[in-house]
């Protein structure tokens, strides 16, 4: 992609013309012309006075001065000064730009979340009592002789109800049907860990 010095020295070189013939043309210094073409920035005036050049060589060389501009516009700004400085540099602390490291960045700091919060888990298994859930039957429920206890621990974890360990399904769910004397009585769910600590729940039910 050209600039638009590249493509004033290409349209001055097409006329046959010299930086000085150009200059005598457009009463404007040689070394301010040969600055443009070369995008020497440091040796160029104020972006006022730039945007004069620019406007000038380009109509004289037959250009449409405003693509020229736009052109320049393009890969050049200004800073506080008004100096004319790479837009790279201008805009560097205008506003947050995406860049192939910013990927980088955030695809390794969600790796490190990741991991801290599998790691979290791993350390709950190891040094806390596992979860555990009744989903039936409810405190005070009216249940028959023949009751099913539904409910959901750590995969990990083993269960038991009223002290006799039940089996459960891989992702920690379990369903039971224990048999119960009528009258009110009491239903005890336990959830052991790996690490030896235990989960109760409690569940009282009135058995007809």
């Amino acid at each position: 992609m050209k600039t638009a010095g590249e493509i004033l020295k290409a349209a001055r070189n097409e006329k046959g013309w010299t930086i000085a013939e150009l200059s005598e043309r457009t009463k404007i210094q040689e070394r301010f012309i040969g600055a443009l073409e070369n995008s020497e920035l440091t040796k160029l005036p104020a972006m006022p006075f730039v945007n004069g050049f620019l406007r000038t060589v380009s109509s004289e060389l037959g250009l449409k001065s405003e693509g020229i501009m736009a052109i320049f516009r393009r890969d050049f700004g200004q800073d506080d000064k008004g100096k004319v400085v790479p837009n790279v540099l201008e805009k560097k602390d205008k506003g947050f730009k995406w860049m192939p490291s910013t990927s980088i960045g955030i695809g390794i700091l969600v790796m490190i979340l990741s991991f801290g919060f599998y790691l979290s888990i791993q350390l709950k298994g190891l040094l806390g009592a596992p979860s555990l859930e009744i989903f039936q039957p409810q405190d005070q429920d009216i249940v028959n002789t023949e009751v099913v206890i539904e409910g959901r621990t750590d995969p990990t974890a083993s269960v038991s109800i009223n002290g006799q360990k039940i089996k459960k399904n891989r992702n920690g769910t379990f369903s039971q049907m224990v048999n119960l004397s009528e009258g009110l009585q009491a239903i005890v769910v336990s959830a052991t860990g790996q690490n030896g600590k235990t989960t109760t729940i409690d569940r009282v039910v009135q058995v007809k």
